[in-house]
């Protein structure tokens, strides 16, 4: 038995232990992203959706996905969430050919070692094809992650095409009933001091129908 220290192995037991954290980690961004994109997809339909600091997290694939389409709508809103997606994609393909490339030097030299009868143990082999199998299960995770990504930023687009544009800032707003364009909301003088305790923060009458549209911020103190 040799007195040396098996540093190969030691070193092989390191990269085994960190590759299998690592595919548990791949592994478990694909199960958030699964999760995530209908909820993604909802924020996305609802136009009242947050998209600044406070918006709902949406796992780390998803996240540059989730910034670009919760921005403000733009004509851009779906080439850039298309845009995001394809750079996701680029980069997980990536680093999954990186990972191939390392087990093919992997497995070259356990077959060299093994040819030609290089003075290492036997548990120099076990490690060794257990990380080259921990690299190949995490080239198939990361091309199943970047199929879902694809997917997922296909389906993001899709969405931000069909949801309804907004109108311009200059826009007209209308009456709900008789569609006459409202005046601007009345100004803090002609609310009166009583819609101004309830929080009044606009208020609309319109001149054709005599319909009055506003919005209060304390509801419970409203009269009944």
């Amino acid at each position: 038995m040799s007195d040396e220290f098996p540093t190969l192995e030691v070193v092989l037991l390191a990269s085994v232990a960190v590759l299998a954290w690592r595919g548990l980690l791949i592994a478990r961004m694909r199960r958030e992203l699964d999760r995530a994109l209908p909820r993604l997809l909802a924020a996305v339909a609802d136009a009242s959706a947050p998209g600044g600091e406070g918006s709902p997290r949406f796992g780390p694939a998803l996240e540059p996905l989730a910034r670009a389409a919760l921005a403000p709508r733009t004509e851009a809103s779906g080439r850039a969430v298309a845009e995001r997606a394809l750079g996701a994609v680029r980069r997980v393909k990536s680093a999954a050919a990186r990972d191939l490339v390392i087990c093919a030097v992997l497995g070259g030299s356990l077959v060299y070692a093994f040819a030609t009868r290089l003075a290492v143990s036997p548990p120099f082999f076990v490690l060794g094809g257990l990380a080259a199998l921990l690299l190949l299960l995490a080239v198939k995770d990361r091309l199943a992650l970047a199929r879902s990504l694809a997917a997922a930023g296909t389906k993001l687009a899709d969405s931000l095409a069909a949801r309804p544009s907004e109108p311009p800032p200059n826009a007209a707003r209308r009456c709900r009933k008789c569609g006459e364009p409202l005046p601007d909301s009345l100004g803090p003088e002609e609310l009166g001091a009583r819609l101004r305790e309830l929080g009044t923060r606009e208020l609309f009458v319109c001149r054709r129908c005599g319909r009055i549209e506003g919005q209060a911020a304390l509801i419970g103190s409203a009269p009944r």
